[in-house]
């Protein structure tokens, strides 16, 4: 698939196998800290099952933005999405987001971000609410917490925050098979 914004030209597909390892050795842990990030095993497991897509955005055969997300019925969690290396502030994501909402117009896409509240000094957080924010991405009333980091959850399209967290429970149950004992998850109703 491919799509234009703003002189911006990007390719959208599956990642190879040799793309796809590239972007784990390098743009996950570049982008995502320690305690964001499954392991590498488990990242491998879950890009074998069907239920787990591994993208890329690719301007000239270039990847400059990558998409890990998981699909159950008609939702579609956004797991991991950055933008690579120094392709960042130059409307890449913004472009790549659209191209998500655009392919997936049919599910209720779900993104996790980490909720600025935590640390209120942190100037990324803030901007990651305000890019999803921007992308009419919205707050649904609902907070996860896994192993201790808080995370907003914002939709696109109104969901039930009660539904949400169903929804939400059973796809980490399923992503986080043999582990979901180990990480705790605690859903908080906000306003």
């Amino acid at each position: 698939m491919n799509f234009n914004e703003n002189k911006i030209k990007l390719t959208f597909r599956k990642l190879s196998e040799k793309e796809f390892e590239e972007v784990l050795n390098l743009h996950y842990v570049e982008n995502f800290k320690e305690v964001e990030r499954k392991s590498f095993e488990r990242i491998r497991r879950l890009r074998a099952s069907e239920n787990y897509l591994c993208y890329g955005f690719f301007e000239q055969q270039k990847l400059v933005v990558f998409l890990f997300g998981y699909l159950k019925e008609k939702y579609f969690l956004v797991d991991y999405f950055a933008v690579c290396g120094k392709n960042k502030g130059h409307g890449y994501g913004t472009c790549a987001f659209k191209i998500i909402k655009e392919r997936f117009s049919e599910k209720i896409i779900l993104i996790e971000v980490e909720s600025p509240s935590q640390n209120l000094e942190d100037e990324i957080l803030v901007k990651r609410l305000n890019f999803y924010k921007k992308l009419d991405m919205k707050k649904i009333g609902l907070n996860a917490t896994l192993s201790g980091e808080c995370y907003e959850i914002l939709a696109s399209e109104k969901i039930d925050a009660h539904l949400a967290k169903d929804v939400l429970f059973e796809m980490y149950e399923e992503m986080l098979v043999g582990k979901i004992r180990k990480v705790k998850i605690k859903f908080d109703f906000v306003s």
